[in-house]
């Protein structure tokens, strides 16, 4: 996991919680753990899509660690709103991914064509 807590320091800099998409249904400790190690944060753990909307309202353009596969299960309106700006599918048997709120994503919800509840 070493690659992934070097791109989350990268792509979700500062002293802050790391927001992470984590559902429930799987154990998260590995998470928590490698975050709280490696970077010395902690772990903000957003648990439904509905928390991931809110943080995304209130943070635009920021950036989220997901579960790979999690990820891919979110609703269309928020799966078509990230891009992946770091990926580990295919090369760990976990693999992690990091999302960033896509400015076009952005300019869609301004515009009224994406409604957060």
């Amino acid at each position: 996991m070493g690659g992934m807590t070097a791109e989350v320091a990268r792509q979700i800099p500062g002293q802050g919680p790391v927001p992470a998409y984590l559902p429930p249904g799987q154990s998260n400790e590995v998470v928590f753990g490698m975050i709280g190690f490696k970077l010395g944060r902690r772990v903000l753990p957003l648990t439904s899509p509905e928390e991931l909307r809110g943080w995304f309202a209130q943070h635009p353009g920021s950036a989220v660690l997901f579960r790979a596969p999690q990820a891919k299960k979110l609703p269309p309106e928020l799966l078509g709103g990230l891009r992946f700006v770091y990926d580990e599918t295919g090369r760990k048997a976990s693999p992690m991914a990091i999302g960033r709120w896509a400015s076009r994503a952005i300019a869609r919800h301004l515009a009224g064509g994406i409604h957060f509840g």
